[in-house]
C-alpha cells in the first residue's frame, strides 16, 4: 500500500490516495473494502471507494485505488505509521452472497421485499411479458414490475431447461425461488455454491402442488 500526497483539491482539502493490485479481482476488492472500511472508522476524513483505477488491468492485474479527500494529514500519518498502524489482518468484511430471485405472481412479493431489504440482489428472473385482456396489452408480472422499481436487472427465459446460463452467467451464490413457474433443470440447481432455496405455500412433500392454497 502506497500513499502519498497526490495533489491540492482548492480551496479547502488535499487527495491522498491508495493504490491496490492483485491478480484476484475478489481478493483485491475484499482487501480495498477493508481499508476503506477501517479508514472511515478511524479518521475523521472523507474516505471514497475503493475503485477501479483509470486503467483497471495490466497484464492479468487489477488495480483498485482509494482516495482520501483530508484537511489534516497527521490524521492520515498516525493511521499509517502511528499508535493506530492498519493491521488489515485484524479487519474483517462480510462479502455479500450474489442472490438471484425467481418468482412471478404476487406471492413471490413478499419475499422479494424482504431480500431487497435486507441484502443486494443482483437479479430477478421471471416468466416472460404475456398479452392480456380483449386488447392484448402486454403485462408485466408482479416480480418484474417490483424489480424494476428498485433497478434490479431482470430477465426473462421462455424455457429454462434451455437458456439457464442466462442465470449462470451471473455467477449466483444463491437462488432463491418461490413460484416461479417454470422446472429448474439440474445444472442451474447444483451452480450456486450456497445452494438453491425454494420457497413453497405448503409443506413439502405431504402437501405439494402447484396450488396447495386452493386446495
Amino acid at each position: 500500500i502506497g500513499i502519498r500526497k497526490k495533489l491540492k483539491y482548492p480551496p479547502f482539502y488535499s487527495l491522498a490516495l491508495i493504490k491496490i493490485s492483485s491478480n484476484d479481482i475478489d481478493k483485491c476488492l475484499l482487501e480495498g473494502n477493508k481499508i476503506a472500511n477501517y479508514l472511515r472508522k478511524n479518521i475523521k476524513e472523507i474516505v471514497l471507494g475503493p475503485s477501479s483505477c483509470m486503467i483497471p488491468k495490466v497484464n492479468n492485474t487489477y488495480y483498485f485505488q482509494i482516495i482520501i479527500k483530508y484537511k489534516n494529514v497527521n490524521s492520515i500519518v498516525k493511521i499509517m505509521i502511528g499508535d493506530k498502524k492498519m493491521n488489515i489482518e485484524d479487519i474483517e468484511v462480510v462479502k455479500e452472497p450474489k442472490i438471484v430471485f425467481m418468482g412471478t405472481p404476487y406471492f413471490s412479493i413478499p419475499v422479494l421485499e424482504a431480500l431487497i431489504k435486507n441484502f443486494t440482489v443482483k437479479a430477478v428472473v421471471t416468466q416472460p411479458d404475456r398479452k392480456s385482456g380483449r386488447d392484448g396489452k402486454i403485462v408485466y408480472s408482479p416480480v418484474k414490475q417490483l424489480a424494476a422499481t428498485n433497478n434490479i436487472l431482470v430477465i426473462q427465459p421462455e424455457n429454462i431447461k434451455e437458456q439457464y446460463e442466462e442465470v449462470t452467467a451471473l455467477e449466483p451464490d444463491l437462488i432463491i425461488t418461490c413460484a416461479y413457474g417454470q422446472i429448474l433443470p439440474k445444472e442451474l440447481i447444483e451452480y450456486p455454491s450456497l445452494g438453491v432455496v425454494n420457497i413453497h405455500a405448503s409443506l413439502l412433500p405431504k402437501l405439494r402442488g402447484a396450488a396447495p392454497i386452493h386446495h
